[in-house]
């Protein structure tokens, strides 16, 4: 007897194996412990917050000093040619900066490779230490270029300019700020000896989004009470928990709460479901969710390009909360990733 395979049966038996295929490829046979680690810290901006002390850091960052993570991702926009953001780059990246110190480069007569540099940093000589903070500036690498300021120049400069007056300003007063970027990222950072840090923001979506933001918010303001959802229970029950840590001057459990599932589906449901349930004729609900989701993959795809060099290591992603659910969910999807949340330290 001849047995025949119909076609639907074979599109069944291929859909199957591409099935399977796809599993396998997700969850690869690889050890537990070998997996690369990476920690999606949420936070809130910590400039934002009226009475912030760095000092109430102390506790949060013992727990992140002691899981001892490789490398650090910092909020701060990818180091991209500043064209691609049109003129909105000048709030996202101090391009001023940037072409002070390109300036400075070019006129030197010191070759300085980044890729090289970021390759053997240790290699670099005490009279070489003034062209490579100029190489970073010029590249872009912002956060890299304050940290090794930090840890070759301290916190001052004198009178006698290492660069030159504006930029060894820009560098003292960078470390002046009490962001996260500065207060978490890179005092974490000079604890644990990191040569540099990485930049993972991407604001290559805001030229779209720019052209269309007023008419949205308008749209809005006829179908919900937009101070409301800031208002919502869910942000009324993490103010306590601020207050509570400021008071105590311990923002532990503060951080313990940003990071836990509760508010984080909260999040989510609060601020971006409500897109979907607008319904506006002109479909930029839809929009601005779909340009979220955006920057959320394109910042995802910056953290998993530092990890090339990190595989089986431990990575910190120091990020706005409302960033966290989306980057856990894309990165939870890669081959070798196990995620690591705050309270489980």
């Amino acid at each position: 007897m001849t047995f025949i395979l119909r076609p639907t049966l074979l599109l069944g038996f291929i859909c199957v194996f591409f099935m399977q295929l796809t599993a396998q490829l997700h969850k690869p046979a690889l050890e537990e412990n070998k997996h690369t680690q990476i920690m999606v810290l949420a936070t809130q901006h910590l400039e934002q917050i009226e009475d912030f002390d760095p000092a109430d850091l102390h506790a949060l960052l013992e727990e992140l000093e002691k899981w001892k993570p490789e490398a650090i991702c910092l909020e701060a926009h990818a180091a991209k040619p500043a064209d691609l953001l049109g003129e909105v780059s000048s709030y996202f990246i101090n391009e001023t900066i940037v072409k002070q110190a390109a300036t400075k480069l070019a006129e030197s007569s010191v070759d300085f490779s980044l890729e090289e540099w970021l390759n053997h940093p240790s290699t670099v000589k005490k009279e070489q230490r003034a062209h490579v903070l100029l190489g970073l500036l010029a590249n872009r690498e912002t956060y890299t270029a304050v940290l090794k300021w930090k840890q070759w120049f301290g916190n001052n400069y004198s009178s006698q300019p290492i660069l030159s007056m504006d930029l060894d300003s820009f560098f003292v007063e960078t470390l002046k700020k009490s962001d996260e970027r500065v207060s978490i990222g890179l005092e974490l950072a000079g604890r644990l000896g990191h040569e540099r840090v990485y930049h993972i923001d991407d604001h290559t979506d805001k030229p779209l989004l720019l052209g269309f933001q007023n008419e949205l918010v308008q749209d809005l303001q006829q179908k919900i009470d937009l101070q409301a959802i800031g208002e919502a229970a869910i942000y009324q029950e993490s103010s306590r928990h601020l207050k509570q840590g400021i008071s105590s001057g311990n923002l532990l459990s503060f951080f313990q709460f940003l990071n836990g599932s509760a508010y984080q589906k909260a999040d989510v449901e609060t601020q971006w479901h409500l897109f979907f349930q607008t319904d506006l004729t002109s479909q930029l609900d839809r929009s601005r969710a779909a340009l979220w989701e955006v920057r959320n993959l394109n910042m995802a795809s910056h953290i998993r390009r530092a990890t090339t060099f990190h595989q089986g290591q431990k990575v910190l992603v120091i990020v706005g909360a409302g960033h966290k659910p989306f980057l856990d969910a894309y990165l939870s999807q890669m081959m070798d990733v196990t995620l690591i949340n705050l309270n489980d330290l």
